[in-house]
């Protein structure tokens, strides 16, 4: 068997013996009667990207392995050693470095961890009683929880709540969002509770239940999606309609145009390695386009979801999606027909549970073409000549369910074998659509969003997200009819506004760009109007502007609609031949409607201490290979200023340098009655555009689409 890539993602093999190797370690070899250490992230300490270029070098196989140990309550982060499996023998790993975190620092919250408060809460005599005295509720099977990390608030800074210290250790804080349902299949959202009990998971216990002081009266209207559930809606439609859509099916006749060697990806002159790994979920290495580096590494980093109520303790509502709870981890098994269409290519995904025992999320990472309209087109008038192409383009998609985690994913289980190596290079082939009988459902769950990487065939890459799933309901209080931070979207259910999902939602992507080498150079590109004069009579002339960011102050910037501004990442060592401009790509970022919005919280807001990534659309800083998280590395009950603002106070110089770009983007959802009880698809996303990159149009010479008699068969029916 071939040694891993160094980009590979760690095998079931690599995360036990990292795991033991901590286990027999001084910080987490547990004495007679002690427990053993709870592991929160066994993953890949990629190599340093130096050694990665350099392709003489060796890079040895390394692990990052975040662990708590419970008797002591404290944190800590190792660097393992793996030496890979030699013939039949397993791999082994030896601890290197292994460091407390610093006071104040906590942990992602593991699926494991959100399991673990819902199973205090539900074990709780208190809550038992007061869910019992309030609402005649005896049966705790039928309660819904939903764990969120603690919001720590401008209050919580400077008056500690509850007793607890000022820097909030040894607490350990999850709030539990209760909800009742019917049955399983309920939509537990139509019926929210006033509780929301305070978990410490170092001491496993509630230390707290918010409440109203009259209980509100509970929402017992029926309203669901589940198919097993339909016929009990109230005022929803109570059956399936008699005119669904005709079954669609997509088909490639002659196979894929792409293929797959373990990890590495070639399709239509692209080229690029996948990665995946329990935070950021699928991660992108070493793009390039006909052999030319165009991006190091993509991902998305962090989001920001403030919720717009200020009434407690809903202040406390906002998540750090990624750094709370990590993208990966929150990763569906994706279904073909619902999920993805076509002829699909998956990934599956290797993780690891509070035991750090791996488990394996099957087809984790989707893979597939898609017909994505006219590339090009023109008819020359004169003649009629008409010569156009259609667009395909490779779609790599992953989506991630926050808040309910899918139990039957955590076995560990072996890992199948890698897909056999194919060819490298092909012309894309036939898609074809035709009809059949079958019929194909899906059922969103909570808070999911859908995340797409999109390569096309003309250089560009696009990045899109989708939200979908469920709002995040809260009761109203008596005598509430118009809240005045929600929209009513069920009788006594309120949906509060928030940023990014149901608020505003705010993300950020790291994007190590790399266009035809590591030295780049950021400029900013306005189209503005010039002035009339002598050389403007007319005063109907505009112009392209182009400003250098030059160091990392200078690069915080905003979004500009009414300027068209994009900002160019160009190589000053690469010139293009045509018009003797340095080559470049542009990320133009997605300014329409509802999106693009900065963050909304005030500037004394904790929200924007700690995501204040989002309060500018751009950064821009030099490649480190240590700064990869822009709230900072740990966000659970964080206070702000680390990540971004700390690291761009240098003001380092970003001009012909190895360079990032941290793009900011968003949506600003006011909730809908229509978004209830699931939330049909929003989107937001951005896009890196060749810019004077190609000589030309690099798709001339892709040939029209044909049939066997050499005739397009585009409009044939």
């Amino acid at each position: 068997m071939s040694p891993p890539h160094p980009l590979d993602q760690l095998s079931a093999a690599e995360i036990t013996a990292v795991a033991t190797a901590i286990k027999e370690s001084d910080y987490g070899g547990n004495p007679e009667g002690a427990a053993a250490p709870r592991f929160n992230a066994i993953t890949l300490a990629e190599p340093a990207k130096a050694d990665l270029i350099e392709a003489s070098l060796v890079c040895p196989r390394k692990a990052q392995v975040i662990f708590m140990v419970s008797e002591s309550t404290a944190a800590y982060e190792a660097l393992v050693e793996i030496t890979s499996a030699i013939g039949s023998d397993p791999p082994v790993a030896a601890v290197v470095s292994c460091n407390p975190l610093g006071q104040g620092f906590q942990p992602l919250l593991s699926p494991d961890d959100c399991d673990l408060a819902e199973k205090i809460v539900k074990l709780d005599a208190g809550v038992a009683k007061l869910l019992e005295e309030r609402y005649g509720i005896t049966d705790i099977g039928l309660l819904a929880c939903d764990p969120w990390s603690y919001h720590v608030t401008v209050g919580d800074r400077s008056t500690p709540p509850l007793g607890w210290r000022d820097d909030r250790l040894p607490a350990r804080l999850v709030q539990t969002f209760l909800y009742m349902r019917d049955d399983a299949d309920d939509n537990h959202y139509a019926h929210p509770l006033d509780m929301l009990p305070v978990v410490d998971l170092n001491a496993q216990k509630v230390v707290h239940v918010d409440k109203q002081v009259a209980a509100p009266k509970v929402p017992k209207d029926s309203v669901n999606y589940h198919r097993n559930r339909v016929a009990s809606n109230t005022y929803l439609p109570t059956q399936f309609r008699s005119d669904p859509p005709r079954p669609l099916e997509i088909t490639q006749p002659d196979g894929p145009s792409f293929s797959v060697d373990g990890s590495l990806v070639s399709w239509q002159r692209w080229m690029l390695r996948i990665g995946f790994n329990y935070r950021e979920g699928l991660v992108l290495h070493d793009v390039k386009f006909d052999g030319r580096p165009v991006m190091w590494r993509g991902s998305l980093v962090e989001m920001a979801v403030p919720y717009g109520d200020p009434k407690e303790p809903f202040t406390r509502k906002c998540a750090f999606d990624v750094g709370d709870y990590g993208l990966g981890f929150c990763t569906n098994s994706l279904e073909l027909g619902c999920d993805c269409l076509g002829h699909i290519h998956y990934f599956d995904a290797t993780l690891n549970d509070s035991r750090g025992q791996p488990y394996e999320v099957k087809k984790a990472v989707c893979m597939h073409e898609e017909d994505a309209g006219l590339l090009w087109k023109h008819v020359e008038y004169r003649n009629g000549h008409n010569e156009s192409r259609r667009s395909r383009r490779l779609v790599l998609s992953f989506i991630a369910t926050v808040v309910n985690y899918d139990q039957s994913v955590r076995s560990a289980r072996p890992l199948p074998t890698q897909p056999p190596s194919m060819m490298l290079h092909r012309p894309p082939r036939v898609v074809s659509l035709s009809f059949t009988a079958a019929l194909l459902s899906c059922v969103p769950r909570t808070k999911r969003y859908l995340f797409y990487w999109y390569l096309m065939q003309d250089g560009r890459i696009e990045f899109e997200i989708k939200l979908s799933g469920e709002l995040s309901t809260n009761l109203l209080s008596e005598g509430e009819s118009t809240p005045q931070h929600g929209v009513i979207v069920a009788p006594g259910v309120n949906a509060q506004l928030h940023q990014a999902w149901m608020t505003p939602h705010m993300f950020c992507a790291r994007l190590d760009m790399s266009v035809d080498g590591q030295k780049n150079t950021v400029k900013e590109a306005d189209v503005v109007r010039v002035p009339c004069g002598e050389d403007n009579p007319a005063s109907n002339a505009f112009r392209a502007q182009y400003t250098p960011l030059v160091t990392e102050k200078q690069a915080q910037r905003e979004a500009n609609p009414r300027a068209a501004r994009s900002w160019l990442i160009q190589n000053p060592s690469s010139i293009n031949p045509i018009n003797g401009k340095p080559v470049a790509y542009k990320l133009v970022p997605q300014t329409f409607g509802p999106t693009h919005p900065l963050l909304m919280t005030g500037e004394d807001s904790a929200v924007t201490a700690r995501g204040e990534f989002a309060t500018k659309a751009l950064w821009v800083t030099p490649h480190r290979d240590d700064e990869r998280w822009p709230a900072g590395d740990f966000t659970v009950q964080s206070t702000g200023g680390e990540g971004l603002p700390a690291w761009t106070k240098h003001d380092r110089n970003v001009e012909d340098e190895d360079v990032v770009l941290w793009h900011s983007f968003g949506l600003l959802h006011v909730p809908r009655v229509e978004d209830f009880p699931v939330m049909p698809c929003e989107s937001t996303g951005f896009t890196l555009k060749p810019d004077g990159f190609f000589s030309g149009n690099p798709t001339i010479d892709l040939p029209p689409s044909a049939g066997g008699d050499g005739k397009s068969k585009c409009c044939s029916h």
